[in-house]
């Protein structure tokens, strides 16, 4: 708290007077991260580009957050009950980042681009993907190289482990 009254130039009381504890400060600051990252996803894929490329880019924004946010994601993944009263809330915004990476699926399957499939299923499964390989490179501490995962995640989504 002394932290963040020093970066924000207020008093360590202040802080207090618009969060009543240290768990309300983590409740905003976890679900002001959550709408970042949704911000980020939806101006990306509003670019025109390949579906590839805004594949690609979804995975790089995903693993890029959770790389910059490694304590907060940390802290989560040791407690996840930290959440519970606001569950609700941030799972829906959980839903709408599922439904800007849907909408690109199915983008993708309207321009032929892609098979056509459950859009929906395909975003919840890539999004799982992104946050599964996120958080063991976070709980290893491994260096993620953010780019080249997110293209081996997107060959993986787009062309599957068959040989061809």
């Amino acid at each position: 708290v002394e932290d963040i009254a020093q970066e924000a130039g207020v008093g360590k009381g202040t802080v207090y007077e618009y969060f009543p504890s240290k768990q309300a400060i983590f409740e905003q600051a976890v679900e002001a991260g959550i709408r970042d990252y949704l911000a980020a996803i939806t101006k990306e894929t509003e670019k025109p580009a390949a579906i590839e490329e805004k594949i690609q880019r979804i995975a790089a924004i995903h693993l890029r957050f959770m790389a910059e946010h490694r304590s907060m994601a940390t802290v989560i993944m040791s407690n996840p009950v930290i959440l519970l009263p606001h569950r609700e809330k941030l799972l829906g915004i959980v839903r709408e980042a599922e439904e800007t990476v849907a909408a690109v699926i199915q983008e993708g399957i309207d321009s032929g681009a892609l098979r056509p499939i459950n859009s929906r299923l395909v975003a919840q499964a890539f999004i799982g993907v992104l946050s599964t390989v996120s958080g063991v490179q976070l709980v290893e501490k491994c260096g993620l190289d953010v780019e080249t995962t997110a293209a081996a995640l997107m060959d993986i989504v787009l062309h599957g482990i068959a040989s061809e």
